[in-house]
């Protein structure tokens, strides 16, 4: 009796001290009070960063493409190149910028209208049919999805206090001022930042002449 004892103290201790794992409910409870605005930011982030990494593997890609004379592969590449650097300069939010996307692609200004967009652009990347686009096309679903159930299920919406034909970039922080704000924050990287920009100015003049 005395060892089944000592075995229940022990195993009641080592449930004290393992976390429970919390439930679905629990989980859902804490998404319907969790603050809109934060979760609306989170989502413009991971839009921006998930498009920008992108954009910038697919323009390696898309030269690669022609360079081996794949016109579909290169067409296809292209219009991915276009629609996830829209989408990083939208989410990026700058003042000047921000004019020409709302008079061009007036559809990214409500909520619905930019799910279905990062939802199109992952099946767009489907289509390039390679290990990378694949997981980038995965990436994008699961920002689609993100975006959906924020915008579906939070009480934010369900009360009509936000709708889903109102405009996010009303919450948003000028990227202008985001950048200014790090780069005072971050004076180090900022420097960095300069000296390679000149490198890279310096070795196109060279290239040129």
């Amino acid at each position: 009796m005395a060892e089944v004892t000592v075995n229940d103290e022990s195993s009641l201790n080592t449930q004290l001290i393992q976390p429970q794992k919390k439930t679905f409910k629990q989980r859902y409870e804490e998404f319907k009070n969790s603050n809109i605005k934060s979760l609306l930011n989170s989502v413009r982030w991971s839009n921006f960063m998930a498009s920008t990494v992108t954009f910038i593997f697919l323009i390696f890609n898309f030269i690669n493409k022609i360079f081996s004379l794949d016109v579909s592969g290169a067409i296809i590449s292209g219009f991915c190149v276009i629609f996830t650097g829209i989408l990083s300069l939208y989410e990026l939010h700058m003042k000047r910028l921000n004019r020409t996307i709302r008079r061009n692609f007036g559809f990214l200004f409500t909520y619905i209208g930019r799910a279905i967009f990062v939802f199109f652009i992952a099946t767009i990347l489907l289509s390039l049919w390679n290990l990378i686009t694949i997981i980038m096309a995965i990436v994008f679903f699961v920002l689609a999805f993100n975006n959906i159930i924020v915008i579906v299920f939070h009480p934010a919406f369900s009360t009509k206090e936000i709708k889903l034909y109102d405009d996010p970039t009303m919450i948003y922080s000028s990227g202008d001022n985001e950048i200014k704000s790090y780069m005072v924050k971050n004076p180090e990287l900022a420097q960095k930042v300069l000296l390679g920009a000149a490198k890279l100015s310096s070795q196109f003049t060279v290239c040129l002449k």
